[in-house]
């Protein structure tokens, strides 16, 4: 028995022990519906082993042939590549993640070199994901139907946890199918408006409401009840995560699942999670779904040690991590400040699961003392689920100046936060949240308070995310006529000094620390040779290494346009975050003047200007701050720097 096996038990007892319903309830009967969905879960994920084997396409067709060759008992991640610094960056967080033995190209026409094709994704085929689903599972036939489908998985014993909602036209239907061939979920097709930061309505609302019931209903499994079949709805559409009731917005991962129509929800029969965005980030945040398990977290508790906000205490979640084998690190009081928070995200945070209490917007968050905002949020080296207990911070999950899109962005692929001011209590203790996940309960059930009416808080990917052992890892590859290896042709390309598409095969195949290793050697040894394309593929796997100082060279070496992409101006400041509070050098002050974040230019402009001051001068430095003043957007914030300036410079940025 494993450590995390063993645990299994005593984390339960306290999950059980600490959650506080909001009224008494009769004792549960049997083993509760949400361990009970996790179990099943696991034992669908745990009974197919994993390929050692990466699949990256370029296009929609290429990516459905390549699930339909799943297997109920062998399975292989599939990614996208879309031609995006972001969609890389995301499979070069997997590959680390995963570790495979090949990394593959490869296009169901033969044409690996053909650029990302758009128009496939965007054009819903029914017939060709029923017809991958059913052969993921092992139907044959042109086009098996939905109810060959069913009528396979109860011969064969399979309980479908849940269904999948996609979209006729909404490109997050790549989720949709790997989950729902991944997990045996059947598939309900709806016709819903997008727009993930609007709100919807009532209308809109029960249309969405209904359509996703009688999809339950057609497939003739139990689904009216918790603990029956269908406990589980997986929401891969772009539409708005919010209900507006007039006063407020509640969230609608927390609305469907629920019976009654949209103003009067009654009990629920499923947890829902919502999976948005394009198809390349909607691919990525399944494969890690499916196919990625945590070994290790990271706390930080932002909230001072007296009631009510102890009862989140992170020092109880670093605790039942470490029962379970984890590798945890905690940041807790004293050391929960802004300048703490800022100081260690000057390098990569590693941990598969993330827990996060602070207070505040969703454009920044307080700590004990200090605020920080969306720019410092930390890069990832491994794709990660984050808890993050704060106001608001879901408002906006599509934007990256708001913090819950800039941690999607960064390569969480599940998210709780929320949508509105849900108050302290709105949420399950961060423990709690803790001992369920390492207990096994799905991550949808698991930060839900049980019984509970209609609330704010949202969960953003896979609600049937359960943390437990990885899967068998197993070399045979699976056959893929024509496919390319990323890397055959890496000797050739590094004999030529052809550095930047060598460095781009490396990090495509999780070698980031090999393409640190020899961009730090260019740099000191070659700097000719860091071409402003090389150094584009440098930054990131610079700061994941590490290597500050040849972040900023690899940065000054961009093209004015990479140099003004959001993705590497944040390792640029986070990565200078720590001397900001100290005497850095003049090169480096006057490459962050240049580079200052739109979004959150104020705050830079201080954090700036207090160094700048202890390194050059007073004076030197309110002649910086005017410089700056005039790139401002908008006269508020131009007031707002006014201001600020007349404070004392050792409480600018703080």
């Amino acid at each position: 028995m494993d450590m995390r096996s063993g645990a299994l038990g005593l984390l339960l007892g306290l999950a059980v022990a600490q959650a506080q319903p909001p009224a008494p309830q009769p004792p549960p009967q049997g083993i509760p519906p949400q361990v009970k969905l996790g179990q099943r879960v696991e034992a669908t994920r745990r009974a197919a082993s994993a390929s050692e084997t990466l699949i990256i396409v370029r296009d929609a067709a290429s990516y459905i042939e390549a699930i339909s060759r799943w297997t109920p008992t062998r399975r292989f991640p599939v990614l996208i590549d879309d031609g995006t610094l972001e969609s890389r960056d995301h499979i070069a967080l997997f590959a680390r993640a995963f570790a495979p033995k090949q990394t593959l190209r490869w296009s169901k026409d033969g044409n690996t070199e053909a650029p990302f094709s758009e128009a496939g994704f965007a054009r819903i085929d029914v017939t060709a994901l029923t017809t991958a689903q059913s052969r993921a599972w092992g139907l044959v036939g042109e086009h098996p139907s939905d109810e060959a489908l069913l009528a396979h998985w109860k011969a064969s014993g399979h309980q479908p946890p849940g269904v999948v909602v996609i979209g006729l036209d909404d490109p997050a239907w790549t989720a949709g199918l790997a989950l729902a061939a991944g997990r045996g979920q059947p598939l309900v097709f709806v016709k819903a408006r997008q727009g993930i930061d609007s709100t919807f309505g009532a209308p809109e609302t029960d249309a969405l409401l209904r359509a996703i019931e009688l999809g339950a209903e057609s497939t003739g499994l139990p689904w009216r009840g918790l603990g029956d079949s269908l406990d589980a709805v997986t929401l891969c559409l772009n539409t708005p995560n919010r209900y507006d009731t007039g006063k407020e917005a509640l969230a609608m991962s927390d609305r469907i699942g629920r019976l009654g129509d949209a103003a009067t929800p009654t009990q629920r029969w499923a947890w829902c999670g919502q999976i948005f965005g394009s198809p390349a980030r909607a691919a990525y945040w399944a494969m890690c779904s499916l196919f990625l398990q945590p070994d290790s977290s990271w706390v930080f508790d932002g909230y001072p040690d007296t009631p009510p906000w102890n009862t989140f205490d992170g020092a109880k979640v670093a605790d039942y991590s470490k029962r379970v084998g984890f590798n945890t690190e905690l940041l807790d009081s004293p050391r929960g400040g802004a300048a703490d928070w800022r100081a260690r995200v000057a390098r990569p945070v590693g941990a598969g699961l993330i827990f996060v209490n602070t207070k505040g917007n969703d454009d920044f968050f307080d700590l004990e003392p200090g605020q920080c905002k969306p720019g410092d949020v930390p890069i990832l080296s491994t794709p990660a689920a984050a808890v993050f207990v704060h106001s608001w911070s879901a408002l906006s999950a599509g934007k990256r100046d708001r913090i819950c899109g800039r941690w999607l962005e960064r390569g969480v692929f599940l998210y709780m936060g929320s949508v509105h001011e849900p108050f302290l209590q709105g949420f399950v203790p961060t423990p709690v949240v803790a001992a369920r996940l390492l207990s096994g309960a799905p991550f949808g059930a698991a930060v839900r308070n049980e019984p509970a009416p209609w609330w704010k808080i949202t969960v953003l990917g896979d609600p049937l995310y359960t943390v437990g052992p990885m899967a068998k890892r197993v070399a045979d590859a699976p056959i893929f006529d024509g496919a390319r290896d990323v890397q055959e042709h890496l000797r050739d390309l590094l004999t030529a000094e052809d550095f930047s598409p060598a460095m781009t095969a490396m990090s495509l195949a999780g070698r980031d620390a090999d393409v640190a290793r020899l961009a730090s050697a260019l740099i000191a040894t070659r700097p000719h040779k860091l071409t402003p394309e090389v150094a584009a593929c440098a930054v990131l796997p610079l700061f994941r290494a590490g290597e500050t100082a040849d972040v900023w060279k690899a940065f000054a070496r961009l093209a004015p346009a990479s140099q003004r992409d959001p993705i590497y101006r944040d390792a640029l400041w986070l990565s200078a975050g720590p001397l900001l509070d100290g005497r850095p050098d003049e090169p480096l002050l006057t490459l962050l003047k240049a580079n200052t974040r739109s979004y959150q230019g104020l705050r830079d402009a201080m954090l700036l200007a207090r160094a700048w001051q202890s390194t050059l001068g007073m004076d030197s430095a309110l002649a910086m701050l005017r410089d700056i003043r005039a790139r401002l957007p908008d006269a508020k914030s131009q007031e707002e720097l006014d201001l600020a300036t007349r404070a004392p410079p050792e409480g600018w940025g703080r």
